[in-house]
């Protein structure tokens, strides 16, 4: 007789907290969306480099896009990266501001000198005041002639 209590009693607090939890988990995803969801941690990787790129999926109008591009060295010998962010995505925005500050010449590039082996360096974008919409592009990232990665990106800005 008390296990087809115990059984009646789970059977009603399951009835009774499924739909408050099915609400939750609506809105908690509804708020991920309209506060940018970060694209995924893949890693991206060629023979002498390694990168990974954290960039929000969904953006609000007035918000600023944050991205952080993370490359590491994984050769045995000291190169020179090259980073450079293509012309339609940083285009598409209103202002690209750079950290370290781009090459002279290249408004939407950046040169890393003499990466040590195993080091990682970070290279900060935030792009601002983009029109509504899909936003794609590409991070060229190049250690020697030859040796590179190109990586798609996109956001999407919502008005």
């Amino acid at each position: 007789m008390e296990a087809t209590s115990v059984r009646d009693v789970m059977q009603w607090l399951v009835e009774r907290a499924r739909t408050p939890l099915v609400v939750m988990a609506s809105l908690l995803g509804f708020a991920e969306l309209l506060h940018g969801h970060s694209l995924s941690d893949a890693v991206y990787r060629s023979p002498s480099i390694e990168a990974r790129i954290h960039l929000a999926e969904h953006l609000g109008g007035d918000d600023a896009a944050p991205v952080d591009i993370e490359v590491r060295n994984t050769s045995d010998v000291p190169c020179d990266v090259e980073i450079a962010l293509s012309d339609d995505l940083a285009q598409s925005f209103e202002q690209v501001a750079m950290i370290p500050e781009p090459s002279p010449g290249s408004p939407f590039s950046v040169r890393l000198e003499r990466v040590l082996p195993g080091e990682e360096r970070l290279v900060a974008l935030e792009l601002q005041g983009a029109e509504p919409g899909p936003h794609a592009g590409r991070v060229e990232i190049t250690a020697s002639p030859g040796d590179g990665l190109s990586i798609p990106i996109r956001t999407f800005v919502t008005h």
